[in-house]
């Protein structure tokens, strides 16, 4: 016979392992995101009997452990295959990773058990939206794997990003399991009356939320079919990420783009052509011979390009590396060049090198790259371009500026080689494409191996090439006019009302608690 003690724990781990499974499938590859309404519920119902905080912790980082490591498993081919670290570093470098993203889901978990307790657990999704927002600011920056993630942005519902931003949209999914796990309680209990509210309540949330998104897709499509058209082509190579640094393929590569690029071109005449992050691998001021061929190619064929290469410059007997995107004009003049603001731990700079002498940073430089000085867009004879050059692109705040400086459309340039065969570069896009729905631009996203897309305003993705494959893509892209959006002036204005709201409610419910158990101690204590 198997003690109850024993069954107790085996139907935990089942309830904690179904939730963060339930989560990681509706997640991009496998996409199945109608569960993200309901992910959460066994999470939520093996907290209902919890009144431990401590215990609330830890039932909700071994949810997330679950989660997160079937979500971002391809950290460790990216460490490992591509960054140049033992098989021992990587492991200490992908579960410390993964230990400071779960810690995020264990204090969702305590703070469940502490509304609860107080009985205020309708403000979870007010908190819960806060600690997605944090996650994404201190330490390591790193906002990807958020529940919003799982729903597509071309979606009804997804459209109210543009008031809300892309939190806003976490709070909603926590709000639908939220009132599921509810309607679970309320039929286990036989409130039927109770049962039928949560319910009327769950469908006219989402119902608002999709008639605003119906209604927003039709209005922003009409829209943008008077704006001015410009002729765009995507070009991936598909050049492992192995190979693509050595002195050899310098040559080898070029070429490729350039016969690609003349073949995507064609007969489509082409306004501009996008390669990918890193897509030029020499130094342009030490190669000028070689570098002469991109600009005769833009000359004789007369569209502009945009694309990436490192960049040097020399400070104080110093030489300082950028990663940079430079536009080319269709006369074959450099117009302008940006360089990356925000860079990647271990793929651009070793964090705490002194203690991690093996390391080395992926795309094979000596030292590690410097911070561009400032944000800003590429200047253009169809004005500013927003480019955002590799992870910036999941960063909302950062084409939100972007597009507030002017920018007619967005361009994200990337080399998601580093990924692998994973599911990093489906989630890599989905995070991007969110940026044209908040802010209603076209987005133009090259990459090196894939998954390059076009993707419209409203979050439909018009062209695209897989991952893994060599070709182009051809598409349309429209010059943003007309008002910002609300996100775009406002921007995560909805997580500050969430944590400012959350902090009034939660003050005076701490009061208001303390304050009926210092009367029953009152009442019970002897005069």
């Amino acid at each position: 016979m198997v003690s109850k003690g024993l069954r107790d724990y085996l139907a935990m781990l089942f309830m904690i392992v179904l939730s963060g499974g339930l989560l990681t499938l509706s997640f991009p590859p496998i996409g199945l995101y109608g569960l993200v309404w309901v992910s959460l519920v066994p999470f939520f119902q093996l907290l209902h009997g919890e009144t431990s905080y401590r215990k609330g912790f830890i039932i909700g980082f071994l949810m997330g452990f679950v989660h997160v490591s079937t979500t971002m498993y391809w950290i460790s081919v990216s460490v490992y295959k591509y960054g140049g670290i033992p098989m021992w570093g990587t492991a200490i470098i992908t579960f410390s990773f993964i230990f400071y993203l779960c810690l995020y889901w264990g204090l969702t978990g305590f703070i469940f058990v502490f509304l609860k307790e107080i009985r205020i657990l309708w403000l979870f999704p007010f908190l819960a939206a806060v600690i997605e927002y944090i996650r994404g600011y201190p330490l390591l920056h790193f906002p990807w794997g958020g529940v919003e993630m799982a729903l597509p942005p071309h979606l009804a519902i997804s459209q109210i990003v543009d008031i809300t931003g892309i939190y806003g949209l976490g709070f909603l999914i926590y709000v639908v399991n939220l009132i599921v796990y509810r309607l679970w309680c309320h039929f286990r209990e036989k409130r039927i009356s109770s049962a039928v509210r949560e319910a009327v309540l769950s469908v006219l949330l989402i119902s608002i939320a999709w008639i605003y998104g119906a209604v927003k897709i039709h209005e922003v499509q009409r829209e943008a079919s008077h704006w001015k058209k410009v002729k765009v082509c995507l070009v991936q190579p598909d050049i492992d990420q192995s190979v693509k640094w050595k002195k050899s393929w310098e040559v080898k590569g070029l070429d490729l783009y350039v016969k690609m690029s003349k073949m995507g071109a064609g007969e489509f005449r082409t306004n501009m052509v996008v390669w990918p992050e890193a897509a030029v691998t020499f130094y342009i001021n030490e190669e000028p011979g070689l570098f002469r061929r991109v600009l005769q190619m833009v000359r004789r064929d007369h569209f502009m390009l945009i694309f990436g290469a490192t960049s040097y410059e020399k400070k104080n007997d110093k030489t300082i590396y950028h990663n940079s995107a430079y536009l080319i004009s269709k006369e074959g003049e450099i117009e302008d060049r940006y360089d990356k603001v925000r860079l990647v731990p271990f793929g651009e700079y070793v964090p705490f090198r002194r203690w991690l002498p093996f390391a080395k940073n992926i795309v094979g430089t000596e030292e590690d790259f410097t911070p561009g000085k400032r944000l800003k867009p590429l200047k253009s004879e169809f004005g500013p371009i927003g480019t955002t050059i590799c992870f910036e692109g999941i960063f909302p705040e950062i084409s939100r500026k972007l597009v507030r400086m002017g920018s007619v459309f967005l361009v994200n340039m990337t080399n998601d080689a580093w990924f692998g065969r994973t599911s990093g570069p489906y989630q890599h896009l989905r995070l991007s494409a969110y940026r044209a729905v908040e802010n209603r631009v076209y987005l133009v996203r090259s990459t090196g191996t894939g998954i390059s897309a076009i993707v419209d305003p409203v979050g439909k993705i018009l062209a695209r090439i897989p991952l893994g494959v060599r070709g182009f893509a051809r598409g349309i892209v429209r010059l943003r006019e007309g008002r910002n959006t609300f996100y775009t002036r406002h921007g995560d204005i909805f997580v500050i009302f969430c944590a400012v709201f959350a902090l009034v409610v939660l003050t005076g419910a701490i009061f208001i608690h303390r304050k009926g158990e210092g009367e029953m101690d009152d009442r019970e204590t002897p005069i």
